[in-house]
């Protein structure tokens, strides 16, 4: 996550860093081994058409089957920044250096204009073929305050078993379920951009999961209006297993 009220110098492209082993864990999660490699395929966000709150797009396996994904977006509290602009909320970011993520990232961007609000939106996500397992990376998933300012969270619901696999620091780990009542959140402060990557994978048993939520979240107690309780984060391409 990033604030306008940052440093410009945290403002660096992404870079490649070393990832840590497994910190959290919040249930057992099918492993990715376990899913056949024919039948998981990538969606591109930058291969999305997007009208209105609404992106679709297709995931392609190897094995020339796919399903059609679709994404929909609802504001639950506070405003989405830049909704209609590129490299603005909901959309693929086109731009290095920017400090939300990579290029081609789908970059969700929010803010609270009132104070002691706590920004919220949620992407609903169906697919035309049941799913056993989705595996993506949130980029730029920090914290300034736990209760001013912004503190990144992301929870999720549809899937049996939820789990952060691995994250690029060991600094501020994870707290948190997973779930939209218990979101994943920073346990401390840790606003260094290229360091606040981590991998979620959700899995269930059998293919049986057509559609679920992912919930991005201010978890400040009382953020201030405007832009000192900005935050983004932004997922990499999703992968999808039937």
């Amino acid at each position: 996550m990033s604030s306008d009220f940052r440093s410009p110098s945290r403002r660096n492209v992404l870079t490649t860093a070393a990832w840590a082993a497994p910190v959290l864990a919040v249930a057992t999660a099918t492993p990715l081994v376990a899913a056949s490699p024919n039948r998981c395929g990538t969606m591109a966000w930058t291969g999305t058409t997007r009208a209105g709150d609404v992106r679709t797009g297709t995931a392609s396996t190897s094995s020339t089957s796919s399903s059609t994904i679709t994404v929909t977006r609802a504001t639950l509290a506070g405003s989405p920044q830049n909704p209609t602009a590129v490299d603005g909320n909901f959309s693929p970011l086109t731009t290095a250096g920017t400090g939300a993520g990579p290029v081609g990232a789908l970059r969700m961007w929010q803010q609270s204009s009132a104070a002691n609000v706590q920004a919220r939106q949620r992407l609903t996500i169906t697919s035309s073929r049941p799913l056993r397992q989705v595996k993506f990376l949130v980029y730029d998933f920090g914290r300034a305050s736990a209760t001013t300012s912004y503190s990144d969270a992301l929870g999720t619901s549809g899937f049996a078993a939820a789990s952060i696999v691995r994250q690029n620091t060991t600094s501020a780990t994870i707290v948190g379920a997973g779930t939209v009542a218990s979101p994943w959140s920073r346990s401390a402060n840790w606003s260094a951009e290229p360091t606040s990557t981590v991998e979620v994978t959700l899995s269930s048993t059998t293919a049986s999961v057509q559609s679920f939520t992912l919930e991005y979240s201010n978890a400040a107690t009382t953020p201030v209006s405007g832009s000192g309780s900005q935050q983004w984060i932004s997922l990499s391409n999703m992968e999808f297993c039937f």
